[in-house]
């Protein structure tokens, strides 16, 4: 089955959020040696944070954008009505 550009955009959305858990990590270790490194780490989150928010809207666009599938039992029962129709001609 072919991957969907949203699928693919949720893949960089998880890494993207297991980036900023990381940064945030490492911002309260550095918190305790290093307050000015914190508060660069502290920007480049908020930094991310706003890459991660945005790459959401582009998600929400792909799937809005993106063919949708009926229910798997709307094939069926076009086919049965095409059966029908054609017997009755």
């Amino acid at each position: 089955m072919k991957a969907k550009n949203s699928d693919r955009l949720k893949e960089i959305l998880v890494a993207k959020h297991h980036q900023i858990v990381a940064l945030k990590f490492i911002q309260i270790e550095m918190l305790k040696s290093n307050p000015e490194l914190a508060s660069k780490i502290s920007h480049q989150i908020e930094n991310e944070e706003s890459v991660y928010k945005s790459l959401m809207k582009v998600i929400d666009i792909a799937e809005n954008s993106e063919p949708r599938k009926t229910g798997w039992f709307s094939g069926h029962v076009r086919v049965k009505e095409d059966r029908l129709a054609n017997i009755m001609d």
